[in-house]
């Protein structure tokens, strides 16, 4: 039974494996590189300056709100700039979002996977045309100074570079200091000949203080304001200089994703997709009267005109005189053909444009003939003709491979048959109907995507719905009110989900805003499991535990700690580790494990989350011992506590910094270790706080639950494929039921089997 049991196991990953391999499109990217077409027009500029600004939201640019005055000034104020909102297609992270500002190209969703796992051999787009290509074809010099992505993606496109992680999010000072640092010789105060036709500047202050602390810290307009002087030393030189060789230069200024009000994203809400992006021409001018829009009710941040990021490749490489990526689905901004001289200059940038975006559709003789067609036609109609193609390919660029998807969710489904016929074999018909509720909520939920995006809700009532039945109890009547209690605050701690995210929660009413309760439930969290398994070491790490989480909280003034800013709180992570380690070698029994594992998952949690732990513990110590009821009881809080701890079917509240506790540089196993902990802390924490007499009981019906609800959104995301939200909504959640099914589901397995041998 045991061997049929684990055959079970690893047909369900091969299923798995083989869904997710036919369900992420596979990109349909030409092949080749282009070249230029009967209507390219002259270039109009001699040199870029291309800066990146990592997570750079459109209202950081140009809402008063935020200190960015010269940018403000030469785009509202002179005929040298253009500023827009750019719209930055999900996923919002950094690797797939460059991929589409220098390919034109729609990246997909398994870019994601590959942004955390950088290498060269996933990342490399050596053998993808791009405008860095095209620029090393026609013997342009490139320099980069930057996040280091740039050399993943473009091994051997830059003359002189130097790169810097993006993914060690605790600094958000040296990252940019390490950029700017290099403008001495950059920019030659001689004005002699540069060194460099194209420049390439990548930030990555903003996104760190996003993650750090969110967009509405005092740091964020500290960084926008320096970011602001180094845009306006860049437009002033290159001003000069134009002056003195009588030539034009030109400045993009681009966000490649924005970021929520937690100062997060990966995700598909407005402030993650719309970045800013502005073009300074400091000798050349361009006519048209730049002002903020009143922006729509759905999207606060659009305060410019919109445009689709990929927009950003066609403009620069007509501008620049070099060919269009032969991949690209962008379509040049419109304001930017007033920069050629002539009106047949400026049709012919926009006939070149068609005819690249033709060429994707038809085949040579065809997209010639039709282009011909579009001559007599006027710039607008030309212009609604670009947009209309555009639209077609956007659709067009991924498919799916149906089989395997098929063939994936056929195997998922005899697993799932298979668990259920184990399950009923080990328990009776009135243990499984207890289950029956959740299958059908499984089964209702998986297919809305209103109810993925606020699955929150359902986990909630239902387990305020459990504890409420034992009202028919008169025994419990106190009992229950007293849970009921606990559970209202747990739920109010975090405001979560999508759609209403930014609500205020006690986080914001009363935690962040009180540094006393903050501190009492630092220490009170830390020390709580210590009191359940007391021993020296164990009140040692509770000890460590407190001083690490109050000594990294900037916004805590402790007069005990306040001189040992200079101490290496990496160092002090380390310590910790070593001492939890010691203390569960040194006493390896059931309570003291867990123990040290309470104390593991605290040194994970946000300072503003610990209490929650105090919660759990409390309404814990409530909960009966054994039966049907007290399994339920843990199986719906494990869900309940990984949404009360701010999570949501969204990779946007993913929580980066605490990815790095005790971590000096980046490196994607420690990392990722540590994000997976984080991310499942409340969860795991239920998990071996269960009985240890129920811990095995109740295996079976754990796993039937989990691999029925991926089968259900695995068929969920077959039939809605070309849903509007298959890609915001549906595929985040299929990873994130991936994670819990697999990654969750073994570590709880190991944990609990762990502390059940364990006296």
């Amino acid at each position: 039974m045991k061997f049929i049991y684990l055959v079970n196991c690893c047909l369900q990953l091969l299923g798995i494996f083989i869904f997710l391999l036919g369900f992420f499109p596979h990109k349909n990217d030409s092949t080749g590189i282009a070249k230029n077409n009967p209507y390219a027009p002259p270039a109009v500029v001699d040199r870029v300056i291309f800066i990146v600004v990592d997570a750079f939201r459109s209202d950081f640019a140009f809402s008063e709100s935020f200190h960015m005055p010269f940018l403000q000034s030469i785009v509202f104020n002179t005929t040298h700039g253009l500023g827009f909102s750019s719209y930055a297609r999900s996923p919002t992270v950094t690797m797939p979002r460059l991929k589409a500002l220098t390919t034109g190209t729609v990246p997909g969703f398994l870019d994601i996977l590959l942004n955390i796992a950088e290498s060269e051999a996933t990342s490399s787009l050596t053998g993808q045309d791009s405008w860095l290509h095209q620029l090393n074809v026609h013997d342009k010099k490139i320099s980069f100074y930057g996040d280091d992505t740039w050399l993943k993606l473009f091994p051997n496109a830059f003359t002189n570079y130097e790169g810097t992680t993006s993914f060690y999010v605790a600094d958000y000072t040296e990252v940019d200091n390490n950029v700017t640092r290099h403008f001495d010789h950059l920019l030659p105060s001689s004005f002699d000949a540069l060194s460099w036709n194209t420049l390439i500047l990548h930030y990555l202050g903003v996104d760190h203080i996003g993650h750090f602390q969110g967009p509405s810290s005092p740091l964020m307009n500290t960084k926008l304001k320096e970011l602001d002087q180094i845009v306006a030393s860049l437009y002033r030189y290159l001003e000069e200089y134009d002056r003195l060789t009588n030539s034009h230069s030109m400045i993009f200024l681009v966000g490649d994703h924005g970021m929520n009000e937690l100062g997060n994203h990966g995700g598909s809400s407005v402030g993650e997709t719309t970045a800013a992006l502005s073009m300074l021409f400091p000798s050349l001018d361009v006519f048209q009267k730049n002002s903020l829009h009143e922006p729509p009710p759905e999207n606060p941040y659009q305060l410019m005109t919109m445009v689709e990021q990929v927009d950003i490749v066609p403009t620069l490489c007509l501008l620049s005189g070099i060919p269009i990526p032969k991949s690209s689905v962008g379509r040049i901004v419109s304001p930017a053909i007033q920069l050629w001289e002539s009106k047949v200059e400026a049709k012919n940038a926009l006939l070149s444009n068609l005819y690249q975006l033709l060429s994707l559709k038809h085949s040579f003789e065809k997209t010639f003939k039709l282009v011909a067609e579009y001559q007599h036609l006027s710039n607008n109609e030309i212009l609604d003709a670009l947009q209309q193609i555009q639209q077609e390919l956007v659709v067009k660029s991924s498919d799916y491979s149906l089989r395997k998807m098929a063939f994936g969710i056929t195997i998922l489904g005899l697993c799932t048959i298979f668990n259920l016929c184990f399950t009923l074999m080990e328990y009776s018909v009135l243990d499984i109907l207890h289950f029956t509720p959740f299958v059908v909520l499984t089964i209702v939920y998986m297919f809305s995507s209103s109810f993925i995006e606020e699955e929150h809700v359902l986990w909630y009532f239902s387990c305020l719905s459990l504890i409420f039945f034992q009202v028919l109890d008169q025994a419990s009547l106190s009992t229950t009110g007293y849970q009921l209690c606990l559970l209202g605050i747990i739920i109010r701690w975090n405001q979560t989900g999508q759609k209403h995210a930014d609500l205020r929660d006690l986080v914001d009413d009363y935690i962040i805003p009180s540094p006393f309760l903050k501190i009492v439930l630092c220490i009170g969290s830390s020390f709580i499991p210590s009191f359940r398994s007391p021993s020296p070491f164990s009140f040692l790490s509770s000890f460590l535990v407190a001083t690490y989480k109050l000594l990294s909280d900037n916004s805590l003034q402790v007069p005990l700690l306040s001189s040992t800013e200079s101490i290496d709180q990496a160092s002090v992570a380390q310590l910790i580790w070593c001492t939890l380690i010691a203390g569960a070698l040194a006493s390896p029994h059931f309570k003291n494990i867990r123990c040290q594992l309470s104390l593991f998952l605290l040194l994970l949690t946000r300072i503003e989350n610990m209490g929650l732990y105090v919660l759990y513990e409390l309404l814990q110590r409530t909960f009966p011992k054994e039966g049907i009821y007290s399994y339920l009881l843990y199986f719906l809080m494990e869900p309940v506590a990984f949404f009360s701890l701010g999570n949501s079917n969204s990779l946007a509240s993913i929580d980066l910094s605490q990815g790095y506790t005790g971590i000096k540089s980046y490196s994607i196993y420690s990392v990722g270790v540590l994000l997976f902990c984080s991310v499942f802390s409340g969860p795991l924490w239920w998990s071996f706080h269960q009985p240890k007499e129920s811990i095995q009981k109740w295996l079976r019906p754990t796993f039937f639950f989990s691999s029925f609800a991926l089968f259900i959104l695995s068929l969920s995301c077959y039939f809605f494929r070309h849903h509007l939200f298959i890609w915001s909504v549906f595929s985040p959640k299929l990873l994130y039921q991936v994670s819990w099914t697999i990654m969750y589901g073994l570590t709880k397995f190991l944990l609990q089997n762990l502390l059940a041998s364990l006296g």
